[in-house]
């Protein structure tokens, strides 16, 4: 397998656990044997013998993109037809996740008003 394998941060915890383990069948053991989900067991052992990287999580993720639009968005994305209109389109990209975090009664720290 080439690349790294994507894993969540509790299968990157069960990783590096076992990193000063020398026998790979007891690492095969424990990751086999853990409470992750069968999906999870195999990518964390593929994890452990190859390379690994850990996803973000949803709420990370959005908060990134937030982070991103509210700080160095300078009309990558959409430029604005005029210079008046600057900054138009990330305000409402802006307040269109604030609005989606509350819909879903989510709080992410740094994103919401709080």
């Amino acid at each position: 397998m080439s690349g790294k394998v994507k894993v969540s941060k509790d299968v990157a915890e069960r990783i590096n656990y076992v990193k000063g383990y020398t026998d790979e069948w007891s690492i095969i053991d424990y990751l086999m044997n853990s409470t992750l989900g069968k999906d999870e067991q195999v990518l964390a052992v593929k994890g452990y013998f190859n390379d690994y990287e850990v996803e973000q999580t949803p709420e990370e993720n959005l908060a990134q993109q937030y982070n991103y639009a509210l700080n160095e968005w300078e009309g990558e994305r959409r430029r604005p037809l005029n210079i008046s209109e600057k900054g138009v389109y990330k305000d409402g990209y802006i307040e269109g996740i604030r609005d989606a975090l509350s819909i879903l009664k989510i709080k992410i720290q740094g994103v919401n008003r709080l």
